[in-house]
């Protein structure tokens, strides 16, 4: 494209959901106090382990974000953090309230790979186990009736951006973009170039 006929991409709103504070005004206080986020891990015991601190985001009900409601039978914690985010972004931004054309609203998020607690996959791994050793040529026909018949969607790294795209009727480019640590930075890089090339008028990013 001619650098001459480029369009002015702007940043039009944030949020964030973090060990030291959800939303913007909670983190920013945080941050102003230094106060640390790092504490006793309370999510599991992690008494037995060699470590058994972390940061942790305490006080998070999804249920005041995800909706509809049912949706979150479908979400890890992941997923229902990174729709909370997105979702107090886009009322940050204004644009919530905004007469946008769906077809031209898009969503990009950088993900990685989100992983299920040992208790939703330990019946499933037992039925596989055969004389103390694991047999893999049982997963399709002994496992899977143990587990949630939709448990494959809470963990897929797409499904942040699938949420949040049909919640808020987001119907222009969806992507995500798995690159480890530089999946967000990426997610931006490729929001601005989808307004670039003429594919959106608004992007949400995460």
């Amino acid at each position: 494209m001619n650098p001459s006929t480029r369009r002015e991409i702007v940043l039009t709103g944030y949020s964030v959901v973090s060990p030291i504070g959800i939303g913007l005004e909670a983190y920013w206080d945080s941050m102003t106090r230094q106060q640390s986020g790092l504490g006793p891990i309370t999510q599991f015991d992690a008494g037995t382990y060699p470590a058994n601190v972390a940061g942790e985001i305490d006080d998070f009900d999804p249920k005041q974000y995800v909706r509809p409601r049912k949706s979150l039978k479908v979400m890890c914690r992941d997923i229902q953090i990174c729709f909370a985010a997105a979702d107090l972004a886009l009322s940050h931004s204004g644009l919530d309230t905004f007469d946008k054309d769906p077809d031209r609203f898009g969503v990009v998020f950088g993900a990685d790979m989100m992983y299920s607690p040992v208790e939703e996959v330990v019946d499933a791994y037992k039925s596989c186990v055969v004389d103390g050793e694991f047999q893999f040529q049982r997963w399709g026909q002994e496992a899977l009736g143990n587990l949630f018949p939709l448990w494959m969607l809470k963990y897929l790294p797409n499904m942040p951006a699938c949420h949040i795209a049909i919640a808020h009727d987001a119907r222009g480019p969806c992507n995500t973009i798995m690159l480890s640590e530089v999946s967000a930075l990426l997610a931006i890089v490729e929001a601005a170039r989808a307004i670039d090339r003429g594919c959106a008028d608004v992007m949400l990013v995460g």
